[in-house]
């Protein structure tokens, strides 16, 4: 593609696409939505029908699609430098273009909160412009007046640590106040009662019993009739079934572990049919 007129170019834009992606999902992750913990994320992965443990979900560092902060970070340091590159080379739009991924690659950084990729980022962007003003003396050209600006702000918001502190603690905030009723739905406390586990939201209490090998009754606590929940995937001796009026999954064996997953518990019990052990007490809220 390189030896083809331009290929190198449309090469170099193709990179510039997969920047902005990751910068997407890295900025969003940062603002806590990880694509990673939502359906389409499992269906992306090939995993929708089991349960998934994210190592980085409560330290809300950006992992993109690499799932290492560390390794995203220097990702879209080296995307971000391509991008600043690419600002001086291209023009019109498409200049504008790649200021944005450039900026976006800047935020991806600060949510990575990846040491070694800012370092080898602002290293590299300082090199690259001091070699610009020194002996190409474009400082006054519109490219460099994007680029120095964008740069600048980069070295205050990845080398202090009061201001990247400050991004991550607004980004909470702003996912608090936006997305508040969402806490409506998550589960307040979790127990094993009378060989029932009960689950207490905000507005009601759900109840977990184990019927045979294959099933489970659930419900709301008091309802006359529960349904019945059957495994609805399969990963080996493990059965899965989501459980959406809690926003979780419940996974078990047929004669052993089980696990209850979501968004705010993960927590593991014992079964013998039919009798319910908890296995984890640090878990429990």
């Amino acid at each position: 593609m390189i030896a083809m007129p331009g290929g190198a170019v449309w090469l170099l834009r193709t990179l510039g696409l997969v920047a902005a992606v990751n910068a997407i999902i890295g900025a969003t992750a940062g603002f806590g939505h990880n694509l990673w913990e939502t359906e389409l994320g499992h269906w992306l992965m090939g995993v929708s029908d089991v349960p998934v443990t994210h190592y980085f979900a409560g330290s809300r560092m950006a992992a993109g699609t690499v799932f290492q902060p560390n390794h995203y970070g220097m990702l879209m340091a080296t995307l971000g430098s391509v991008a600043l590159a690419m600002t001086f080379y291209e023009k019109r739009w498409w200049r504008v273009a790649w200021g944005t991924v450039l900026t976006g690659s800047v935020l991806a950084l600060v949510f990575s909160q990846s040491r070694a990729a800012v370092f080898v980022f602002l290293a590299v962007s300082l090199v690259y412009l001091g070699s610009r003003l020194l002996h190409k003396r474009d400082w006054r050209r519109p490219k460099m007046a994007v680029a120095l600006p964008i740069i600048a702000v980069a070295i205050v918001l990845l080398i202090l640590p009061s201001v990247r502190s400050a991004i991550v603690n607004l980004a909470k905030r702003t996912t608090t106040l936006s997305f508040a009723y969402k806490q409506d739905f998550l589960i307040k406390a979790i127990g094993l009662q009378d060989n029932l586990i009960r689950l207490r939201l905000t507005d009601a209490t759900y109840i977990l019993a184990r019927r045979d090998a294959a099933s489970w009754f659930f419900g709301r606590e008091g309802e006359s009739a529960l349904r019945i929940v059957t495994g609805e995937g399969k990963q080996g001796d493990w059965s899965t079934a989501p459980l959406p009026e809690i926003e979780s999954q419940l996974s078990w064996r047929r004669q052993g572990n089980v696990r209850l997953c979501g968004p705010d518990l993960d927590c593991y019990f014992f079964s013998t049919i039919p009798q319910l052990y908890i296995a984890d007490t640090n878990q429990l809220m």
